[in-house]
């Protein structure tokens, strides 16, 4: 499999692996998707909120588990962040991720997409894989000061055991089988 870059971060995957927000399913049909909040029954859907639905930055999948991976580089943060926002925001983005697999696999109209898709959903087991880098100590910066394994277990209440989720960085991989640079 040729590497996958995010930011300045390199990922080397042994099996399939895809860069999700790049592939064609993604930017021509489920990137396009409006999502519209209706207000009340005078004025139904007048409001668009969300325009283009976000999706985790790599599927990749192998013999026994699919991965959805979100990658966080704030190695070079100058503002901070604030972790509820990137919780909540890492949990809409497996789940919305989720929801596209089963289309993808259906409508893709490139092979690899359709096929990865293809994987995705006949594997036992999901994980979903926040990779974040924190700035390094010390800094001004609350953000730098995360504890990786407290927000594990964060997403681990809000997901409720459907998916397993963990949070790594190039330091701690936590044995995962593929290589960050």
């Amino acid at each position: 499999m040729p590497p996958i870059t995010e930011g300045t971060l390199i990922f080397n995957f042994a099996f399939d692996a895809i860069k999700f927000d790049n592939t064609d399913y993604y930017r021509n049909h489920f990137g396009k998707i409006h999502v519209r909040a209706c207000r009340n029954k005078k004025n139904p859907c007048s409001r668009t909120i969300l325009k283009g639905v976000p999706a985790v930055d790599i599927l990749a999948v192998n013999t026994t588990t699919g991965y959805l991976i979100e990658v966080r580089d704030y190695t070079l943060e100058t503002q901070e962040k604030r972790l509820d926002d990137l919780i909540e925001q890492f949990l809409g983005k497996v789940l919305l991720t989720l929801s596209a697999i089963l289309p993808m696999k259906i409508n893709a109209t490139v092979t690899a997409e359709r096929n990865i898709a293809d994987l995705f959903s006949k594997v036992p087991q999901i994980e979903a894989i926040l990779h974040l880098e924190l700035p390094p100590l010390p800094s001004q910066l609350q953000l730098a000061s995360w504890d990786r394994s407290e927000i594990q277990m964060d997403l681990k209440r809000k997901l409720k055991g459907n998916i397993n989720p963990k949070v790594v960085s190039k330091i701690d991989h936590q044995n995962l089988p593929w290589t960050v640079t």
